[in-house]
């Protein structure tokens, strides 16, 4: 499977008209409303690996349109709509054409997604649709549909991209095809708003559509393991600092909401100080209080426990009890008796809900007094079992956040009952005040390796198992330079979208600059090292790889017939694509870096700009040069001698030369005259030295 064509009729005010060719295995064209589809001798197949179907790069100057491009494909079906349907009328139309593979007929088989006011009707007319489909799909702005392609004619199989596409099988293109929009979360554009950086969105009338804001913990750690080892050539870190700390803050509504402050702070306070919390050491005391460095595992998993509860207390329950207050007249409470109800809560579990037995929350200071009564039972019950005891008070509290609907995804209390089951595997020397700390060395670590994997399966699943997790908890690698972080984040993240789903066939990956910050030497290995990292990953599936870049070392890797020039007019500003190919077969792949820096969508010079002035400034003074300014002679000579350049310096110290010399001859004038005997050889002299000095 392969995306082999995309066609913009239409987008914005500055695209108009333009197609890209992305397959090196397919000649398609678009001429006179007719798209024909040929099938062509691919002489370099698996240039970039087994299963790599292409790398293609977008190039040009900034404000070309190269992310626009990258979001036309990347978008899901909801953002396409956005921002192309306003006020029932359809501003944009383009069209993607993907090759399926053959039927089981030998016919070959094209999906098309399309977004457009009547679907294909102003883009291409060489298509056979059944009347059923022709009604149906006149109703959508933006959906996919299946060809087979026959007599240079595209014609329906009456399949949408959300049919399936065999019997007996539940495969459908919506599931089949994917696209991964790998970039930091910054850097997306606001054509993605509504895309979701935390989660996936699924859309069955087009391929999937996924962001990769951030990499998989474990992933990552792996890909860190791998350069420490020195299997990724360039990066020669031999350790690396793992923290994880948590950032739980039970404290921002006592400054932010007065109505909690002036009822319910002092309530909390005294809750507060009935758990066992871990209280910070004095930053200005000089004293080391030896008692806080002991047990140190055992004082963080308790004073964890304890933020945790406060957290759900003050973060959850009572914006709960809020909102419920706005609900309900102001006689409406419940009450609880929470003595009567110790055996029902000393059974409950970690994603049980209370409502049935003990009813919606709906007063804080209620739920508050019983909270402390509850707290001061398990302290006299279970001193010595403050584990025991603080696994009782978080689940009561949390069996008080969520409704019963909720409880096979509700997953606050799990995940730190899982968390901390898994922390008391680490020795306790990792263990700080503020979380767990490792150093990555090539020595394996198994406590840290084990607890990254599970973290990241915890974290993997957080949107169907509502556990927070990814706000709470948080783990960084520190010792890295930003360079470093980067690019071992965008190999992560490529390891990511290509291992976390078995059923996808065609993977399209889309980054926007990722050589970004790099170091030069780092752009220049940049596609190897993508390259072998996807040799090295375990998939069946066909990838693509469409990015875009400032680099001529990347494009330097790049088959010409891959790399796409983006220019927009000075005028209008309207975007043209031009294949390289086409344009300068030699402008590429192997291509002399310099040699590339001198196309002009990279620079217009390859000297900066201050020491482009400096440099022609330097030559009219040289130029200048008289018996009147002749002491700066000196200051230039030693200017010139800083130039790196050596063809411009080696240029402008000729220039000063001669102008030394002409300078010479004047300084020397009467001494030459005299010299000569022949009036006339004199007089001829003498007026050629005038000449020489009135220029």
């Amino acid at each position: 499977m392969e995306l082999i064509f995309a066609y913009i009729k239409r987008f914005g005010d500055f695209i108009y008209d333009q197609s890209i060719q992305f397959s090196n295995d397919f000649e398609v064209r678009l001429e006179n409303k007719i798209l024909t589809v040929r099938e062509k001798k691919n002489y370099l197949k698996d240039f970039y690996g087994d299963g790599i179907k292409n790398i293609s790069v977008l190039v040009g100057k900034n404000g070309s349109g190269k992310t626009t491009l990258l979001d036309i494909l990347g978008m899901n079906r909801d953002d396409r709509l956005r921002g192309s349907l306003k006020k029932n009328k359809v501003d944009d139309e383009y069209l993607l054409l993907y090759y399926i593979g053959k039927n089981g007929h030998g016919q070959k088989l094209f999906g098309i997604e399309v977004l457009g006011s009547n679907v294909f009707y102003d883009m291409f007319t060489n298509y056979d649709r059944g009347d059923d489909d022709d009604r149906y799909d006149k109703g959508k702005v933006s959906i996919g549909l299946v060809f087979k392609y026959e007599n240079e004619c595209f014609i329906s199989i009456g399949k949408h991209f959300f049919n399936e596409m065999e019997e007996n099988k539940a495969d459908r293109l919506s599931d089949l095809i994917r696209y991964a929009y790998i970039n930091e979360s910054y850097r997306y554009s606001q054509r993605n708003e509504r895309y979701g950086i935390y989660n996936q969105r699924y859309d069955d009338y087009i391929a999937k559509r996924i962001m990769y804001p951030c990499s998989n913990v474990y992933t990552k750690y792996l890909e860190i393991c791998r350069c420490i080892e020195g299997n990724i050539e360039g990066f020669d870190f031999d350790k690396v600092k793992v923290k994880l700390y948590d950032e739980i803050d039970y404290e921002y509504l006592a400054w932010t909401d007065d109505d909690f402050k002036d009822k319910y702070k002092a309530t909390v306070n005294e809750i507060e100080n009935m758990l066992p919390l871990w209280k910070r050491i004095n930053i200005f005391s000089n004293k080391k209080n030896e008692v806080e460095e002991t047990n140190k595992r055992e004082k963080y998993i308790l004073d964890l426990y304890s933020r945790y509860i406060l957290d759900m207390l003050v973060n959850g329950l009572y914006s709960l009890c809020k909102e419920e207050i706005r609900r309900r007249d102001s006689g409406d409470k419940t009450s609880i008796n929470i003595m009567e109800h110790i055996e029902y809560i000393m059974g409950l579990e970690s994603n049980e809900s209370s409502y049935e037995r003990l009813g919606k929350p709906t007063d804080f200071e209620e739920e508050l007094s019983q909270v402390v009564i509850l707290i001061s039972w398990l302290k006299g019950k279970y001193e010595k079992e403050k584990l025991f005891a603080l696994k009782v008070l978080a689940r009561y509290i949390g069996s008080r956040i969520h409704g019963e609907e909720d409880n096979n995804d509700f997953g606050y209390v799990d995940i730190l009952e899982k968390m901390i089951e898994e922390m008391f595997n680490i020795p306790e020397r990792y263990f700080q005040k503020d979380g767990i700390e490792f150093l990555v060395v090539r020595e394996a670590n198994r406590y840290l390796e084990n607890f990254l994997k599970k973290y990241s399966q915890w974290e993997k699943i957080k949107n169907d198992w509502h556990s927070g997790i990814e706000n709470q908890f948080k783990v960084n690698f520190g010792l890295l330079s930003e360079g470093e972080e980067r690019f071992i984040d965008t190999i992560a993240k490529i390891k990511d979208c290509v291992t976390e789903d078995n059923e996808t066939k065609l993977l399209i990956a889309i980054m926007d600059e990722p050589d970004q910050a790099l170091h030069p030497e780092w752009a220049r290995r940049f596609i190897d090292i993508i390259v072998k990292a996807l040799e090295n990953a375990e998939h069946e599936c066909d990838i693509q790889l469409i990015l875009s870049t400032h680099s001529p070392y990347l494009l330097s890797d790049i088959l010409p017939s891959n790399v796409f020039l983006l220019e927009s007019s000075d005028v209008e500003r309207q975007l043209s694509v031009q294949r390289m190919d086409k344009i300068n077969a030699n402008s590429c792949f192997g291509a002399n870096i310099y040699d590339l820096m001198k196309n002009q969508f990279f620079m217009e010079n390859t000297v900066g700009e201050f020491a482009t002035k400096k440099l022609n400034n330097l030559a009219r003074e040289i130029e200048g040069l008289d018996r009147d300014n002749e002491k700066n002679i000196e200051n230039i000579e030693y200017f010139v001698d800083q130039i790196g350049e050596s063809v411009i310096q080696k240029i402008l110290k000729k220039k000063l030369e001669d102008r030394k010399q002409r300078l010479k001859l004047l300084n020397n004038k009467n001494r030459i005259l005299e010299m000569i005997r022949n009036q006339d050889d004199k007089q001829r002299i003498k007026d050629y030295l005038e000449v020489l000095e009135d220029k």
